[in-house]
C-alpha cells in the first residue's frame, strides 16, 4: 500500500511537470516568433536604406562621369576656375602626367633606365624596388610597389606579367612616348633618348 501512495503522488508531480513544460514551450515559441518578426522588419528596413544609398551613389557616379567627360573630351572645367588656374593644360598627355605621383614617374623612369642597362624590355619588380627603395627589403615594400604598378597598368603605362614567383614589368608605347616629359619633370640630367 505504501507503494500505491507514492505512485499516486508521483503521477500528480509528472502532470505538473508536463503542464509547466507545455507552458514553457508555448512561451519560448512565442518569443521566437516575436524575434523573427523583429528580424524581418530590420531586414526590410535595411533593404530600403541600402536601396536608397545605391540610388544616391548611382546618381553621384553619373554626375562624375559627366564631369570627367567634360574635362577629358571638351577640356572644359566642370566648375568655374579661379583666374590663377586659367593656365589649364590642353592635352590629355599633360593631364595624365600631372595626375601621376612622383613615385609613379620614378617607376616609369627606372623601368626605362634599367631596361636600357640590361638590354631587356622586361624587368623584375624586385629590381625596380631595389632602385626606387634603396636600402629597403623587397618583402617590406612589395605590396606598396604592386599597388603603384597596378595603377600604372590601369593607365596603360606599364605591362605586367607573372612568371613563376617573379613579376615582370615593361613600358608600353604610351609610356615611352611620355618618357621625355616624365624625366624632365623628375629633373633627371641623364640621356633622355628613348630606345
Amino acid at each position: 500500500m505504501n507503494y500505491m501512495v507514492w505512485w499516486f503522488f508521483k503521477k500528480k508531480d509528472d502532470e505538473e511537470k508536463w503542464i509547466q513544460l507545455h507552458e514553457s514551450l508555448i512561451n519560448s515559441f512565442q518569443k521566437i516568433k516575436e524575434q523573427m518578426v523583429q528580424t524581418h522588419k530590420k531586414i526590410e528596413y535595411g533593404h530600403d536604406v541600402h536601396s536608397k544609398t545605391l540610388n544616391h551613389l548611382d546618381t553621384r557616379i553619373a554626375k562624375l562621369e559627366r564631369m570627367i567627360y567634360l574635362v577629358t573630351e571638351r577640356k572644359e572645367a566642370p566648375y568655374p576656375m579661379d583666374p590663377l588656374e586659367l593656365n589649364i593644360k590642353s592635352s590629355k598627355e599633360e593631364i595624365l602626367i600631372d595626375s601621376l605621383s612622383s613615385l609613379h614617374k620614378k617607376i616609369v623612369s627606372t623601368a626605362h633606365r634599367v631596361g636600357k642597362e640590361n638590354g631587356n624590355r622586361w624587368i623584375t619588380m624586385k629590381k625596380i624596388s631595389e632602385e626606387c627603395y634603396i636600402g629597403k627589403k623587397y618583402s617590406d615594400i612589395k605590396s606598396t610597389l604592386s599597388t603603384y604598378t597596378d595603377n600604372l597598368v590601369e593607365l596603360n603605362l606599364l605591362n605586367k606579367k607573372r612568371k613563376g614567383r617573379n613579376t615582370y614589368l615593361s613600358l608600353t608605347e604610351k609610356a615611352i612616348h611620355l618618357l621625355p616629359t616624365i624625366e624632365k619633370e623628375l629633373g633627371l640630367e641623364e640621356d633622355m633618348e628613348v630606345r
